[in-house]
């Protein structure tokens, strides 16, 4: 049996029924608001074939209500109106006195919380302590009896450290006595567990070298709380924002930000069972942090990673778009057998800059780094720059501010031709973006096409090559729908072409790269969905709709094709048929 927060006939929640013999499910009971409460957040208890529990709201003064659930004659019914505010947050519990306690957030003295007890024989309701009394706020959890006669519980605020306190309740004298001050944040609504060890173990949400939570121990008898495990979610970041597939087989990205100093991180994901380890914690400011421990190296100074390459050398490649000497980002390098990290270039206000875009990433070309950056450079428009990996040598190439283009923020990609091409969601004749060319050996950047509302606006993603010299692309905006369009671009003719355009249904507004796979189609995200594209018939297909999200303009997401290496054992007798062929 299952109390469900919501739903029903009236969307107060309901009371399940699970039969694992069958495994059907049914519901059983729903609550109705003001009658008999209106949603139970928390565990059931049994008694005598009756289950108790607590609803959060609903009851006569919208306060929360006991109920109890007769499992043969499925009825519900209210044992008790809570107080409006009470806000009880717990699963009660049935003492070994035949009574039933709990805890209260918000009713009583200064609206502190209260300890209660509801007596079975004689159908009575009492407040037994006032949380107030001794300095207390906010009793949450399930109350654990850990020895004959006494209660242990937990307060998430109040006591001397203003973090609440354990505290214990005697069953016989009815008093409650604080038992240690807690120094570390907690609110778990299943408090307690009894080890056989004698001690009592907990969960801290907000404790933990990471503040992400920690699971500690409570030694009744010396009163001692020790943290045996931090939590540490947030090591491993958040906001992906590029992936790629080294030649070890090994997939390696970046987060832009959270991180152990929230200023993103890089990581290692094993391809088999998909386990994220964090390689490298970038920190904003020298003794920046909250005085949490990383299990990875530090990169200090540089921030919001945003692009990963692999280069010839076996290293990784990427950059910031924060931090350095000039504060506006690095280019660093990522020896993954030595496991080490180094700044290699700043980017300064001639170099250019991404600001605050995550989008331009690195391409190798001739033991050369090239990308493009959005922001500054000579006339402020953007540059294409270089970066020499065996001289470390660091320079801008190209004002592309100076032939028009503005936000140039896509990747850089290298035509059969042996020039680069990139695209701009601004700037042109139309203002409306372009796609422009790179030639390295004239070292000249050229506008080659110049977005206008037919062919679609806007592009906020890169080219990706196809098939006969052609480039592939997309807008986020315009074409014959106005959601964005796919479009081939043949350097050699300099001719673009609309090959299909998103309808808002299969799919709409995408954002990046189209991600060329081995089985000959294209596929990509939408604003809130991911779809294939068949090159040959020019067709766009949904694959999946996502709840939350494909891309947005500002973060888009990148896509990665990767294939398991099979796990096998080798036999040890294995022999061949005569006359027969055999291979792996």
């Amino acid at each position: 049996y299952a109390p469900i927060t919501a739903g029903g006939a009236t969307n107060y929640g309901t009371i399940v029924e699970f039969d694992p013999a069958t495994n059907i499910l049914l519901k059983r009971a729903d609550f109705n608001g003001t009658g008999n409460g209106d949603s139970p957040e928390y565990s059931l208890v049994e008694r005598s074939g009756k289950l108790y529990g607590i609803t959060k709201y609903g009851g006569l003064n919208n306060g929360g209500v006991l109920f109890e659930f007769d499992i043969n004659t499925f009825a519900l019914i209210n044992l008790y109106d809570f107080p409006n505010g009470a806000r009880p947050e717990c699963t009660p519990v049935i003492a070994s006195n035949d009574k039933l306690y709990g805890l209260t957030t918000g009713s009583g003295l200064n609206g502190s919380g209260e300890l209660f007890e509801y007596d079975f024989n004689t159908s009575t309701f009492n407040n037994k302590v006032q949380m107030d009394d001794f300095g207390l706020e906010d009793g949450i959890g399930t109350l654990l009896e850990y020895s004959n006669g006494k209660l242990l519980g937990i307060s998430q605020d109040g006591g001397a450290n203003g973090y609440g306190a354990i505290f214990e309740y005697d069953l016989v004298t009815s008093t409650l006595s604080i038992k240690v001050d807690l120094t570390l944040p907690s609110s778990a609504r299943e408090s307690f567990i009894s080890g056989n060890d004698g001690n009592i173990y907990g969960f801290a949400t907000g404790g933990g070298t990471s503040k992400s939570g920690s699971i500690y121990q409570y030694n009744p008898t010396t009163l001692e709380v020790t943290e045996l495990y931090s939590f540490n979610a947030l090591e491993v970041g958040y906001y992906p924002e590029d992936l790629i597939r080294a030649s070890t087989g090994k997939l390696y990205g970046v987060n832009k930000g959270g991180g152990v100093y929230g200023a993103g991180t890089l990581f290692e994901i094993d391809p088999n069972n998909y386990e994220v380890t964090p390689l490298v914690q970038f920190k904003a400011k020298p003794g920046g942090g909250s005085g949490r421990v990383a299990s990875s190296i530090n990169a200090t100074d540089i921030n919001n990673p945003h692009a990963l390459v692999e280069a010839s050398n076996g290293k990784l490649y990427g950059r910031t778009n924060g931090g350095g000497d000039d504060g506006r980002g690095v280019i660093f390098e990522y020896d993954p057998i030595e496991l080490s990290l180094e700044v290699k270039a700043h980017f300064t206000e001639m170099t250019g800059n991404n600001g605050s875009g995550t989008r331009g990433g690195l391409i190798e070309v001739g033991g050369k780094l090239y990308g493009a950056n959005r922001r500054a450079g000579p006339s402020g428009g953007g540059t294409i720059f270089e970066y020499d990996i065996l001289s470390s040598s660091f320079s801008a190439i190209a004002d592309l501010g100076a032939i028009g283009i503005s936000e140039p923020n896509s990747n850089l990609v290298l035509s059969a031709n042996g020039k680069l091409y990139g695209v701009s969601n601004a700037g042109g004749t139309n203002s409306k973006g372009t796609i422009y060319e790179y030639d390295i050996v004239n070292e000249m950047a050229t506008v080659k096409i110049n977005f206008d509302d037919v062919s679609g606006v806007a592009a906020y993603g890169g080219l990706v090559v196809a098939a006969d010299d052609k480039l592939l692309g997309m807008t986020y905006a315009g074409g014959a729908n106005g959601k964005g369009e796919i479009y081939e671009y043949v350097p050699s003719t300099n001719t673009y072409t609309t090959l299909a355009s998103f309808d808002g249904i299969e799919a709409g507004y995408p954002t990046n790269d189209l991600l060329a796979a081995a089985n000959g189609k294209f596929y990509g995200l939408g604003a809130s969905s991911f779809f294939a594209f068949d090159v040959v018939t020019n067709l766009i297909t949904k694959k999946n709709d996502l709840s939350s999200g494909g891309a947005s303009r500002f973060d888009p997401a990148a896509l990665l094709e990767a294939c398991k290496e099979p796990v096998f054992d080798q036999p040890d007798d294995l022999r061949q048929c005569a006359n027969s062929s055999f291979s792996i």
